[in-house]
């Protein structure tokens, strides 16, 4: 497992920014208003958490929903961009929650910091349809209204994603070949048990980077769950046996972006106990 690169470091670690930092909205776009429309009265399940195990979207915010169907008090809830719902729980911790295209699934994160990047004033910005084609050679700037923070920048150079950070008044460079794990999001390693992904909106002016603590899962209540093998079976703990059982809806329904991405979870996850995943690769590999 690769160890955090070095301008990540400067940028995470120097600035001291937190999940429950306020992040920079920008005013609801047409696009945004359209998604949180679609989204309006879905209940997903969620998979793989402790304690928050549904959730509906009532046209403002996101609910707790029991299992009875009723919803409960609100969250303070924003959307960040098309696709994308940020939650800021009483803990003063936060939750990204990335919606599929069809709205069929949903991939809750537990989040250990974030930070906003957009385009440089006077940049042309354009609409990522192709990713990660359509932000190539893009660079984004640090936007943090907070001046003590490092300033960064973040650019996909066609093979590897170039991360900058200013430290003495040198500009730091490194760069990572990350993968794709979701909607207009690459992921590379932070360390051997969170990850960094680097979130881009569908206008292509802004960008988050988001510092990983876990990746869950989740679908609409109406999905079928197909895939049950109990957690005395697999050897895993109750939540991790049920994302594990997501995760192989997911590649047997075809989503080999998001199954990989909850495998990845896994490898961070069970790094020490080896055999724990190799029963998960073998249940892959017959599915």
């Amino acid at each position: 497992m690769s160890l955090p690169l070095k301008s990540l470091c400067l940028l995470l670690t120097m600035t001291g920014f937190a999940g429950a930092q306020e992040t920079t909205q920008s005013p609801p776009s047409p696009e945004v208003d359209a998604f949180a429309g679609k989204l309006t009265g879905i209940t997903y399940d969620l998979r793989g958490t402790n304690n928050l195990k549904r959730l509906r979207f009532d046209g403002e915010a996101m609910c707790p929903v029991r299992p009875d169907g009723t919803a409960q008090s609100r969250y303070e809830t924003s959307i960040p961009d098309v696709g994308v719902v940020r939650i800021l729980f009483q803990n003063d911790t936060t939750g990204w929650y990335v919606f599929s295209e069809d709205l069929k699934f949903v991939t809750p994160l537990k989040i250990k910091s974030e930070r906003t990047f957009a385009l440089p004033e006077g940049a042309q910005a354009r609409p990522v349809r192709q990713f990660p084609q359509d932000i190539e050679g893009v660079e984004f700037v640090s936007d943090d209204r907070d001046s003590s923070r490092v300033p960064g920048k973040i650019c996909w150079k066609g093979g590897n994603l170039e991360i900058r950070a200013l430290q003495d008044q040198v500009w730091k460079t490194e760069s990572r070949r990350p993968v794709v794990a979701n909607r207009r999001v690459f992921e590379t390693p932070a360390s051997e048990t969170a990850a960094l992904w680097f979130v881009y909106s569908a206008d292509g002016k802004k960008a988050w980077l988001l510092e990983v603590e876990n990746i869950f899962g989740g679908q609409r209540t109406d999905l079928p769950r197909n895939a049950g093998v109990a957690a005395e079976a697999s050897g895993l703990g109750e939540q991790d046996n049920d994302l594990a059982n997501h995760l192989i809806d997911l590649a047997t329904d075809g989503d080999v972006v998001l199954a990989r991405t909850l495998f990845r979870q896994f490898e961070r996850r069970l790094s020490k106990r080896s055999d724990l995943l190799e029963n998960l690769t073998k249940r892959l590999d017959e599915n």
